[in-house]
């Protein structure tokens, strides 16, 4: 995940707090509604909890995240790279795991893609979501498709282009084709 936690960076993803970015986690939610606990890895402002109704235990991965529970929910946040996380004792329990803005950079993300790969296996759920024009995205997520042992439930692209988004002038331009997936268990 991101490398660099600055002020500059930062604002560089600006785009992603917009409402029709936001709706990505609308769409998430749903998916993982059922699972007590969900893990989301890359969160950075915008939260799953946000978008899930109280009794989950939440678990946000990311050094940026900045994430608060609702009432009835609990949510903890680690503030480390995936690589960098033990979640073995998640193993056995009946969870989600989101990613949006799928993504895993520096020079350890073969170790976030193997930790990423064994957490969906052993999830009921996975949603994931990504920027069809980001090439880093496209072939990681071209790799977990092919060694992940959950079968493809559902897919739809999004398009975000028609947001008037007011962004910092520093600001990356905004990834508007996307793609969303959910992943299920083969039984």
């Amino acid at each position: 995940m991101w490398n660099n936690d600055s002020e500059q960076t930062v604002n560089r993803w600006e785009y992603l707090l917009t409402p029709e970015s936001q709706a990505r986690y609308a769409l998430a939610a749903y998916y993982v509604r059922d699972c007590p606990i969900v893990v989301e890895v890359g969160a950075w402002k915008n939260c799953i909890a946000d978008y899930l109704k109280p009794n989950h235990l939440v678990i946000v991965i990311d050094p940026l995240a900045e994430c608060s529970p609702k009432q009835g929910q609990e949510v903890e946040v680690i503030k480390e790279s995936l690589q960098d996380v033990d979640l073995t004792s998640l193993r056995g329990n009946d969870y989600g795991l989101v990613f949006l803005g799928f993504e895993l950079v520096g020079e350890k993300s073969f170790i976030a893609m193997e930790k990423f790969i064994n957490m969906a296996n052993d999830a009921k759920i996975v949603v994931l979501e990504y920027a069809l024009k980001h090439a880093p995205s496209v072939e990681q997520v071209g790799e977990f498709l092919r060694r992940c042992g959950k079968r493809e439930f559902f897919r739809i692209k999004l398009d975000i282009s028609g947001n008037a988004m007011s962004l910092p002038s520093d600001s990356y331009p905004p990834f508007c084709e996307r793609m969303f997936i959910v992943l299920k268990e083969d039984r």
